[in-house]
This record gives structure tokens, C-alpha cells and sequence, in this order.
């Protein structure tokens, strides 16, 4: 598989902003590239590690190559490039990314131009080329899909990804059934041993306290209790009631709510 890579080019005006320099670009998007790579290995007992180069400097614009593990340097740079891109659209936290992405991307885009004539433009050349054209309105957008205002009470069913349990530091992903969206789940020590059994099987079911942002993400769930599912038999509509709360469905139960999401009346 050939390497990745990313270009990117400052269009900011320094009137606009603090006087950014490709590197310090650069230095920003190796760090969320090093997040994205780890998320994308959600299934995976230990991440691979991508290591990146900066292959080329001109002016305002730079490139980063991959020079190891590309079948994850690919993943890892259409998630980000892809997550800008809808950052840019809707004050969600893009597909696949997690808080800690989300709050460094919003750092990032923060200090870049507020109209379509400046800010960061992006394109990623492998097996898929992708584009995105990064504004300060995707840092406003991302600094609201992080804040967590809103707590209730409920269960999430999804896939369980990796889980992680060492010091004080007790999180795992969880993909949501529901949405495709990750979820953080943090646990304290008396769930650990739980946890890491759960992560051999496919379905799970998370209770607790429900974290979202105000465009109703659930994106973060404290654990009170851990259920595996019987895969054969779940299915939304055995999984929805279990998290269903009027805020998320307008009232309705979980066969109403799944025929509207589905267009079927």
C-alpha cells in the first residue's frame, strides 16, 4: 500500500490571527493524526503507531507523508480531513472522533480566518483523496458539540471497543447501534474485570448517566452496569427503550420512533 499524504496551506491573513507558521500547523495535525490513528484501531488489543514526516515546507503550505503502517495512516487521515469537513457544516462532533479530538481540533480551527476566502485547507492523496477547508466556524461549531450540558439517565447498546484500565484512567469505546457514533464510557475499579470480559463479544448494553451536547449526542456515559447482549437476538428495537428518553424521541416508543427515522409513515 503506498504511503499518505496530507498538504495543507494557510490562507489567514496575520491581520486575522496569532501569526501561525505551517510547522506549528503541522505540530497540531501530527497530534490529532496520532489520536485518529488510535481511534481507528478500536477493535484492536494494542494500536499500531503511524509515524509521519514533514515531506515538503513553501510559504505558507507543507505536506506530511506517512513512513509506516499506511492501512492506518489512511484511515487515520480521512477521519480527520472528513471530521473537519462536517465541523464546518453542523455543531455535531463528527463520526468517529471522541471529545479529546474534537476539544483539539476546535483549539486548532479557534485560531484560524472566519470567512471562505481564509482559514486551513486540507487534501489528503492515497487510495482516496479527500478535501476540506478548515474556518474558525468549525472551532465555534466543535467548541459546542464538546460541551457536555446536558445529563439523563439510560442505557446505550452498541459495540465495544478497546478498553482501557490502567491507573486512574478507566475508559473504553463504545459504537452506539443507534447512531454508528463512538462513545466514551468511563468505569471505576470495580467494573474493570467486567469490562475487559465484555470486550470479546459483539453487543453490549451501558447504563448509566447519559453526557450530551446540546444537539442531543450522547457522547460520554459514567457505567453503573454492563450487560452482553445475545448477538443472534439483538435488535434496535429490542435495544432503543433501554436508553429512550422524551428529549431524544419526542415522546414516542421505540417502534414509532424507529418508522420515522426510517421514513416508513
Amino acid at each position: 500500500m503506498e504511503a499518505v499524504q496530507i498538504d495543507y496551506e494557510l490562507e489567514t491573513p496575520l491581520d486575522q490571527m496569532p501569526a501561525l507558521t505551517p510547522f506549528e500547523t503541522g505540530t497540531d495535525l501530527l497530534h490529532l493524526l496520532a489520536i485518529t490513528a488510535d481511534l481507528e484501531q478500536f477493535r484492536d488489543a494494542k494500536a499500531r503507531k503511524v509515524d509521519w514526516r514533514v515531506h515538503s515546507v513553501s510559504g505558507t503550505s507543507a505536506a506530511l507523508r506517512s513512513i509506516s503502517e499506511p492501512d492506518v495512516a489512511s484511515r487515520a487521515a480521512l477521519s480527520l480531513v472528513r471530521g473537519f469537513n462536517e465541523a464546518e457544516e453542523t455543531e455535531q462532533l463528527p463520526r468517529g472522533w471522541n471529545l479529546r479530538v474534537g476539544q483539539r481540533a476546535a483549539r486548532v480551527a479557534s485560531r484560524l480566518g472566519d470567512d471562505d476566502n481564509t482559514g486551513l485547507r486540507l487534501s489528503v492523496h492515497g487510495p482516496d483523496d479527500v478535501r476540506a477547508h478548515v474556518t474558525r466556524r468549525a472551532g465555534r461549531h466543535l467548541k459546542s458539540a464538546t460541551d457536555l450540558r446536558i445529563t439523563s439517565y439510560g442505557s446505550v447498546v452498541g459495540v465495544l471497543g478497546r478498553v482501557t484500565a490502567k491507573g486512574k484512567q478507566r475508559t473504553a469505546a463504545l459504537w452506539s447501534d443507534l447512531t454508528g457514533r463512538r462513545i466514551d464510557v468511563r468505569f471505576g475499579e470495580q467494573h474493570v474485570e467486567e469490562m475487559r470480559n465484555a470486550w470479546a463479544h459483539s453487543h453490549v448494553e451501558v447504563t448509566g448517566v447519559l453526557h450530551e451536547n446540546v444537539s442531543g449526542q450522547v457522547l460520554r456515559v459514567n457505567l453503573d452496569s454492563l450487560r452482553v447482549l445475545d448477538r443472534e437476538r439483538v435488535n434496535l428495537s429490542e435495544a432503543l427503550p433501554h436508553g429512550f428518553y422524551p428529549e431524544m424521541t419526542g415522546g414516542l416508543g421505540a417502534r414509532e420512533y424507529l418508522r420515522l427515522v426510517r421514513g416508513e409513515g
